[in-house]
């Protein structure tokens, strides 16, 4: 084993484990404009197979972001003009899929059915929007996302346009004035004339969220469903990172367990406190009670030997692997060198989560402890000795280990990696302090 490489991957781990810190998630309200023109294409061509309409696009582009992201934060979506109310201008009253959690099958079903029709009461859809009681909460940041191919228009020939763009102008400013601040993000979506980008400029700078602060776009700009794509997964990212850029490393919003712990004898298991498989298993002294969350109870030893060539030990038995070592978080084993997972480029997970293959997994070292003088290796369960251990000693204080034992005497996961590590560096520390200088 590389020594050194395992003391940074088990004091990573440690970080990995600690509390999150992350703040309530937000309320999202997607405000989805749905007028006659939606029936377009983006570059205002005829529509085809290979060039489908901003409708197409745009609810494929929702689809997508909700699907991704469902559980994650409270959502919901509202459409304009409404589906409900009569004429070609009217408003919906509420959203049409009320901001909450779960709300997948529900958006997804009504997206299947919706098509476009009428104009465009970009401000009353947003005053209405704004309403909502979800909007008082303010333990909870507060988001709209406005996705419109055009001005607000309603009056034949859009002889109302500059009324209803001050309209719609002073709605988002209304959102952002109040009690608990509404923020909006603005996406201008096709290819827009000088007065609609006007706009949307406008809104934008009125929203709180602009793309940009100063420039000719100041409003997040996509013209084709790349565009679109990108920019609603940016503005997703930057929404449950609390506003600011989940890649600068900032906390990832959670209302779930991985923030609030579970009642004793519970762990959380994708999101949700269930019961410990591991609860009341009572393992043979230097072994341990071993579950993924789903899987049963199983006792388990730890890595006490070296495996031989060309394998390692995973979970207390040599497997088949060309990496020496453990890969950390995020990482795969290709060709004998631990290397970024580039599926997971850009995927943030909840604490006590990692991303396998792109996709947010629970850390099985979340619900066990370690037998004493071992460490857990972070997505994969398996206890290694810690460097300048013996795995072999006689440990008359080691007691039988089940699940997630909370007496750090005799289990080492979170924190009790770091007190191993941090002693480990006093005692080089102090040892370094005590040789003689020489003269």
């Amino acid at each position: 084993m590389h020594t050194l490489r395992l003391i940074v991957l088990w004091a990573l781990s440690v970080v990995w484990l600690q509390p999150a810190l992350a703040g309530r998630c937000p309320n999202v309200g997607i405000i989805l404009d749905r007028s006659a023109s939606m029936a377009q294409t983006p570059d205002g061509t005829a529509p085809s197979p290979s060039n489908p309409t901003k409708w197409t696009i745009a609810t494929k582009a929702v689809s997508d972001i909700v699907t991704r992201n469902d559980g994650k934060f409270p959502m919901g979506l509202v459409y304009f003009p409404s589906t409900s109310v009569m004429g070609v201008c009217g408003a919906s009253a509420s959203f049409d899929i009320p901001i909450g959690y779960g709300q997948q099958s529900a958006i997804l079903s009504s997206l299947g059915t919706v098509m476009p029709s009428g104009n465009t009461p970009t401000g009353d859809a947003i005053n209405y929007a704004i309403n909502d009681q979800v909007f008082l909460d303010s333990a909870r940041k507060q988001y709209l996302i406005l996705i419109t191919d055009g001005k607000p228009c309603c009056m034949p020939g859009c002889s109302d346009a500059s009324i209803l763009a001050f309209d719609a102008v002073n709605a988002v400013k209304l959102a952002r004035g109040r009690k608990v601040e509404i923020q909006t993000f603005v996406i201008g979506f096709g290819k827009l004339a000088p007065d609609e980008q006007q706009v949307m400029n406008d809104m934008a700078d009125a929203g709180g969220q602009p793309a940009a602060t100063t420039g000719m776009y100041r409003y997040y700009r996509a013209e084709d469903s790349t565009a679109l794509n990108a920019t609603l997964d940016g503005i997703i990212k930057t929404v449950i990172s609390g506003g600011g850029d989940v890649g600068s490393g900032t906390t990832v919003c959670d209302d779930s367990c991985y923030s609030v712990p579970c009642p004793s004898g519970q762990i959380c298991v994708s999101a949700q406190c269930q019961k410990n498989p591991c609860s009341g298993v009572s393992c043979p002294a230097g072994t341990y009670c071993y579950t993924n969350g789903t899987s049963a109870a199983e006792c388990i030893s730890p890595c006490r030997d070296a495996c031989g060539s060309g394998q390692r030990c995973i979970r207390g038995v040599c497997q088949a692997s060309s990496c020496a070592d453990p890969c950390a978080k995020a990482e795969v084993c290709d060709g004998g060198s631990c290397r970024a997972d580039a599926a997971c480029a850009g995927v943030s997970c909840k604490s006590g989560q990692g991303c396998v293959a792109g996709r947010c997994v629970d850390d099985p070292c979340a619900y066990l402890t370690c037998p004493r003088n071992f460490a857990c290796v972070a997505m994969e369960g398996t206890c290694l000795p810690l460097p300048g251990t013996d795995p072999h000693a006689d440990d008359p204080n080691q007691l039988a280990v089940s699940g997630c034992s909370c007496d750090l005497r005799h289990g080492h996961t979170g924190h009790s990696v770091l007190t191993s590590v941090a002693s480990l560096a006093m005692v080089l520390f102090l040892l370094r302090r005590r040789r003689p200088t020489s003269s």
